[in-house]
């Protein structure tokens, strides 16, 4: 992504996508005018952790084994938070099932509203999700 424009100076990097729970990162990081890398994926603690609500889970472990990390999926709602809210939500957009779209409720990414969107959206929401970023 480039930030044109922006003044050489530390910020706090936030990453949000459509129908995610957003992460940003856990201290300010130096942007340079001639580059600077930040890889959310490589370490949940890449990540800021609001230790109040529980402990280390800003992000899901897409790996099973600690390697890769990764937003969760299924705020439909855009509330930041994933619960029934959410499967109500899917299921009120995929009634009738849809093409060709671009959609909060689109939770396999595929432009198709449909059951198997419905079915991801009931396996995220248990348990429920509180995002760690305002939104």
């Amino acid at each position: 992504v480039n930030f044109s424009g922006l003044a050489q100076d530390e910020y706090f990097l936030q990453v949000k996508h459509r129908n995610h729970l957003g992460v940003r990162t856990p201290s300010a990081i130096t942007f340079s005018r001639i580059g600077t890398t930040y890889d959310f994926s490589s370490a949940l603690g890449q990540a800021w952790d609001n230790i109040t609500l529980t402990s280390n889970d800003a992000m899901v472990d897409l790996s099973w084994n600690g390697t890769v990390y990764g937003l969760f999926l299924g705020d439909v709602s855009q509330d930041g938070q994933i619960n029934v809210t959410d499967l109500q939500g899917t299921a009120n957009l995929i009634t009738p099932n849809q093409s060709g779209v671009y959609s909060t409720g689109d939770l396999s990414f595929d432009g198709n509203l449909n059951v198997a969107d419905l079915q991801t959206s009931g396996n995220v929401v248990t348990p429920n999700k509180i995002g760690h970023v305002v939104q």
